[in-house]
């Protein structure tokens, strides 16, 4: 009887906590507004035609990872307009289609929340960062040439 009642106390302690973390849990779209938002304004600014394309959308995370997750997606999609896709004009001459695409892909892989974020820009620009870096002092006494090496 004693066994019965701790199995059935076990039952139920699991189904309260299931339901605790059900509570703590929101889809991925909560901010879906906000990133769309985002990219229709920093285009408009930058004078840029981007289109926002989010997967995984209903993929559930815990609510304060995804409050905290919010400032660095922002940041980084906001680099991916400004840095990462080029003008329509640019876009053209390359082949592309005058509007630009960002990507968002939300998974959940065991205990990880694997957030992937791509652009079909033109890909970083090493000499220029290269350029900026040694002019700031970073890379000191490093020739440009010995920077770049190919795999």
């Amino acid at each position: 009887m004693e066994e019965q009642a701790l199995s059935t106390q076990m039952i139920a302690t699991q189904h309260l906590l299931g339901a605790l973390l059900k509570i703590r849990l929101v889809p991925f779209d909560a901010i879906s507004d906000r990133l769309y938002k985002i990219t229709r304004n920093t285009s408009r600014e930058l004078g840029k035609k981007v289109a926002l394309e989010i997967q995984g959308e209903k993929t559930e995370l815990d609510r304060l990872l995804l409050d905290r997750l919010v400032v660095p997606i922002e940041h980084l999609l906001r680099n991916a307009l400004a840095h990462g896709v080029e003008e329509a004009a640019i876009r053209q001459k390359s082949g592309k289609p005058p509007a630009g695409k960002i990507q968002v892909a939300v998974n959940i892989d065991g205990n990880f929340v694997i957030i992937a974020m791509s652009d079909d820009g033109g890909g970083i620009q090493t000499e220029k960062i290269q350029s900026i870096a040694l002019k700031k002092g970073l890379l000191k006494g490093i020739e440009p040439a010995a920077q770049t090496k190919d795999f």
